[in-house]
């Protein structure tokens, strides 16, 4: 499963489908989730539970920011922030 959000500014966990774009992510050196098809980054500013994370315009003092990125290989189930 994939983040995705081609439908707009929700982000949803869909399929991957292996043509990166609106899945494809990178961490900045600001330390939010960027995709570059778009130029847009997550926020959970503000949300409660139930809301959705969105993307919108990167903002590196967002209060709910930075994201911390966590990598597990599940060949090694090695973990790796």
């Amino acid at each position: 499963m994939c983040v995705d959000h081609a439908s707009g500014a929700t982000v949803v966990v869909a399929p991957c489908h292996g043509a990166r774009g609106h899945q494809e992510w990178i961490l900045t050196e600001d330390k939010q989730l960027l995709a570059p098809s778009t130029k847009k980054c997550l926020d959970a500013t503000g949300l409660t539970n139930g809301q959705y994370v969105v993307a919108k315009e990167c903002d590196p003092k967002a209060p709910d920011g930075p994201f911390v990125h966590t990598y597990r290989s599940y060949s090694t189930k090695a973990c790796e922030t």
